[in-house]
């Protein structure tokens, strides 16, 4: 089917005139002519469209800054939990650190007990050795058991050096 033409009348290039409600004293605007009209319209569009992308491009940074500020707080939050929590473990090393140096330093005082007892005894043996050996006896000591306390003192020397070494 095809569309009735219009009337020969009407022109169809420009629309008609708006109705006049102002009184005929007033001088009445003229149209602008079709090229200014659409200058006009063209940059009003343009306008439009840039505040219309302005707006989206800012929604979209917006919502990103926002989730990534949500993130931070939240990272922020959880290293406050974790630093707490490292505080407390740090008190309880520290408590344990104080028992095992009283304990160490218990070992150290008996060690040097000992090892004072072994020097005296060892000084003890030469000297009978040296007076063998001037005498025209053999040299060696003989039955002399040491065996019980260098058994002690190689397990207090593994303490302490275990201890010291921090393992």
């Amino acid at each position: 089917m095809s569309t009735p033409a219009p009337p020969a009348s009407l022109p169809t290039s420009t629309p008609p005139p708006p109705p006049t409600t102002s009184s005929p004293s007033e001088p009445q605007p003229q149209p602008a002519p079709a090229n200014q009209v659409s200058a006009a319209q063209r940059t009003a569009e343009a306008r439009t469209a840039f505040t219309a992308h302005l707006r989206s491009a800012a929604a979209n940074l917006d919502a990103d800054l926002q989730s990534r500020a949500k993130n931070i707080h939240a990272n922020a939050q959880a290293l406050q939990k974790q630093e707490r929590h490292v505080d407390r473990e740090i008190k309880g090393l520290r408590r344990c650190n104080e028992q095992l140096e009283g304990v160490v330093g218990a070992w150290k005082g008996e060690w040097g007990r000992e090892m004072a007892r072994l020097g005296v005894v060892q000084q003890k043996r030469k000297d009978v050795e040296r007076e063998r050996e001037r005498d025209g006896g053999d040299g060696e000591f003989g039955e002399f058991d040491l065996g019980g306390i260098e058994r002690e003192l190689g397990v207090l020397e593994d303490w302490v050096r275990i201890v010291e070494e921090g393992g």
